[in-house]
């Protein structure tokens, strides 16, 4: 790779940090000396990075302003807790009383957003921020009734394709490459209809196993190509958005009941807020992130319309099939007539309303 190519995306890193703040390597971090209350909290993301940083300088604020600075924290960050599915069972036996969860945590624990994970679901950002204003109350019931509480809904964001091989833009080409999956077994079932043999490999793991080969294709938002620095092995780009992730900070609803209601009703008035504001600066570093990508000197490799429409054509029913094993079907009817209703209307709906 060129050298000024090199140095421009290193640039480009240190302008996504340099967003929010400094970078911190520091494994924990803590806030518990005289607080009425103390939550342990884990978080996949290496301290430093976006979301990360994001975390901890929305949300941990906005949880001592609602509980008048009663509520301590230590926070684990880098997958030292393990996976999702790790720190769910922590939450589960009281180890842990709160995280961040990616899009695989989040749908464990709230089958029904598995929906906002469907491929070829969503369009764009405005049509995801109206189903989740519409279907908070959906989501909660779910979460509660598996024993969490969501604090609110961030971006896992839209998965690009990144590949070290040409071959990403048909589904003919896809079935040749070693396609990653790391989302649970709802997404390697429509992988499946889409005639691909996935490889699963988990998040801690997923870098080192790109270089070692084990596989060459991912869907994957642009800022974690950046933040584990996989573009140094990545050549090539689909920039076909196949699928939204959504994400969220929970808590088990042990450790959320031990709050005071009035300290409970606080976070949940002010959810919309933090939610807007996270998706305000995760969103835009993930635009920088991909903006670096190119610069580094991706090759971008498009899917035409034929391509496109024949992987909707193969996933479509994978919508239908799902229905009654990964969320219901009452969820998924919900979701479709909404955004019909949304698309019809032609909106511009804004995130800022929400």
């Amino acid at each position: 790779m060129h050298k000024a190519a090199r140095i421009g995306v290193w640039v480009l890193m240190l302008a996504l940090f340099a967003m929010l703040g400094p970078v911190f390597a520091a494994e924990t971090t803590e806030s518990s000396k005289g607080k009425k209350y103390f939550w342990k909290m884990a978080n996949p993301s290496p301290r430093g990075i976006c979301h990360a940083i994001a975390f901890e300088k929305i949300l941990v604020p906005a949880m001592e302003k609602a509980t008048n600075g009663e509520l301590g924290y230590k926070m684990y960050w880098g997958g030292v807790m393990g996976d999702d599915t790790d720190m769910i069972q922590k939450m589960r036996i009281g180890q842990l009383q709160a995280c961040g969860l990616s899009g695989m945590g989040t749908c464990q624990i709230c089958p029904e957003m598995n929906v906002m994970s469907l491929p070829f679901m969503f369009n764009n950002y405005d049509e995801v921020d109206y189903i989740k204003k519409k279907m908070f109350p959906t989501f909660d019931k779910s979460a509660r009734e598996h024993g969490f509480q969501l604090l609110f809904i961030i971006d896992q964001g839209f998965d690009l394709i990144f590949s070290t091989t040409p071959q990403i833009s048909t589904p003919e080409e896809m079935k040749k490459t070693r396609f990653l999956s790391w989302g649970g077994p709802m997404e390697m079932t429509w992988m499946h209809a889409m005639g691909i043999s996935p490889i699963n490999v988990k998040v801690p793991e997923m870098p080192a196993s790109l270089r070692q080969g084990v596989y060459n294709t991912l869907q994957i938002a642009g800022i974690w190509v950046v933040a584990t620095q996989t573009f140094s092995t990545l050549r090539y780009v689909n920039p076909l958005r196949i699928r939204y992730s959504p994400a969220s900070p929970v808590a088990s609803n042990a450790a959320w009941e031990k709050l005071p209601q009035l300290y409970r009703q606080r976070l949940m008035e002010g959810r919309s807020e933090m939610e807007r504001q996270y998706a305000a600066v995760t969103r835009k570093a993930d635009d920088k992130a991909v903006e670096a990508l190119m610069k580094y000197g991706l090759a971008v490799r498009e899917s035409n319309k034929a391509a496109m429409d024949e992987m909707k054509k193969r996933t479509r029913p994978v919508w239908d099939e799902m229905a009654g094993k990964y969320y219901s079907r009452k969820a998924l009817e919900e979701i479709v007539a909404l955004l019909a209703e949304f698309r019809q209307k032609g909106c511009a709906y804004l995130s800022q309303s929400l």
